[in-house]
């Protein structure tokens, strides 16, 4: 079962990968 820390980790996995977010 997912949860709140590994959704937030897919959707990190997912904005770094399509290079959306540079802080």
């Amino acid at each position: 079962k997912l949860t709140r820390v590994s959704l937030f980790l897919e959707l990190n996995q997912l904005i770094l990968k399509r290079g959306g977010f540079i802080p």
